[in-house]
C-alpha cells in the first residue's frame, strides 16, 4: 500500500450487496490494521493489531509488501471465529494465537456467537478520503477451503 490517509481491507462472509454483513481486516484512514465485524451498518471493533503500514507509522517503510491471512471457524448455530495476522514479506508467518504485535506483525481474533454470519463471499475494497492519491498493489490472492 502507498497511501497516506487512505483504507484499504479485506472481507470475509460477506452478504452484500443484499445486506450490509461481513467480517473485516482492515486499516482505516491510515490508522493500525484491525479486524471488525458490520451487522448491517453497526461495526463492533473485534481486535486492534497495533500494526501500522507506511507512510504513517516506521513499519514497513522501505519495504511496502507485506501478507495478510484470514481464517474463519464455523460452528453452525453457535460460533463464527475469524482470525487474521499480517506480516512483513520476510519475516515469519505468526501465529494466530498471537494477539500481541510484535515488531513486524500482528494478529486478531473476533468470536461471533451473536449474529453469526456463517457464510458469504470474499472481497477487497479501497478508497481515498478527500480523493487523495495513492496506490494498492495486490499480488498472489489465495482462497482455500480448509
Amino acid at each position: 500500500l502507498t497511501y497516506g490517509n487512505r483504507s484499504f481491507g479485506l472481507l470475509v462472509h460477506s452478504d452484500t450487496p443484499a445486506s450490509n454483513t461481513y467480517y473485516r481486516f482492515r486499516t482505516y484512514q491510515g490508522g493500525s490494521w484491525e479486524l471488525t465485524e458490520n451487522n448491517n451498518g453497526v461495526v463492533a471493533e473485534c481486535a486492534d493489531t497495533g500494526i501500522f503500514t507506511p507512510p504513517v507509522g516506521p513499519l514497513f517503510t522501505s519495504d511496502p509488501w507485506f501478507h495478510i491471512k484470514m481464517r474463519t471457524t464455523v460452528t453452525a448455530g453457535v460460533s463464527v471465529i475469524v482470525d487474521a495476522c499480517i506480516w512483513r514479506d520476510g519475516t515469519v508467518e505468526p501465529a494466530y494465537q498471537s494477539p500481541k504485535a510484535q515488531a513486524d506483525s500482528g494478529c486478531g481474533r473476533c468470536t461471533d456467537t451473536v449474529s453469526r454470519h456463517e457464510s458469504g463471499r470474499i472481497g477487497v475494497w479501497a478508497y481515498n478520503d478527500n480523493n487523495a492519491p495513492g496506490n494498492r498493489f495486490l499480488d498472489n490472492i489465495t482462497v482455500n477451503d480448509l
